[in-house]
């Protein structure tokens, strides 16, 4: 007897996504060498730096995402802050989740951002990190 089954490999919008930090670059290209691997997390060497992360926007209608970002501090001092922003595909409009920080210090810690992305629009996660702020992962 044989047994087929048909499973469909297309990512569909319910499903989840995630991306390592390393996807994403420093804003300003002098900054680049203020962030070092290890493990495709990324963590600042230097001074407040605003690190991005593009995000895939599957393109759905009144698309609503949720990125969770995944970062760590050793203290206050070593903070993160991401703001989770879409345009639309003129840049004509931009939509921006409030920007949250880490909620405690010592261990890895969910920021939750949650934005409205149009049809056919980028999506994406911007994170100021001061030195020795890591960030680890994002998934949406």
């Amino acid at each position: 007897m044989i047994c087929a089954r048909s499973q469909s490999l297309a990512a569909t919008p319910a499903q989840a996504r995630s991306v390592f930090a390393a996807a994403g670059r420093a804003v300003n290209a002098a900054d680049y060498g203020c962030f070092s691997l290890w493990y495709d997390s990324v963590t600042n060497n230097c001074g407040r730096k605003t690190f991005t992360i593009p995000l895939i926007a599957d393109g759905t209608p009144g698309g609503h995402y949720k990125p969770v970002v995944t970062a760590a501090g050793a203290s206050p001092a070593n903070n993160v802050g991401c703001t989770a922003w879409a345009v639309d595909k003129t840049v004509t409009w931009v939509w921006t989740s409030s920007t949250q920080y880490l909620p405690a210090f010592g261990s890895a810690q969910d920021l939750i951002l949650p934005v409205d992305a149009p049809a056919g629009g980028g999506l994406a996660v911007d994170c100021e990190v001061d030195t020795g702020g890591r960030i680890d992962i994002v998934n949406w």
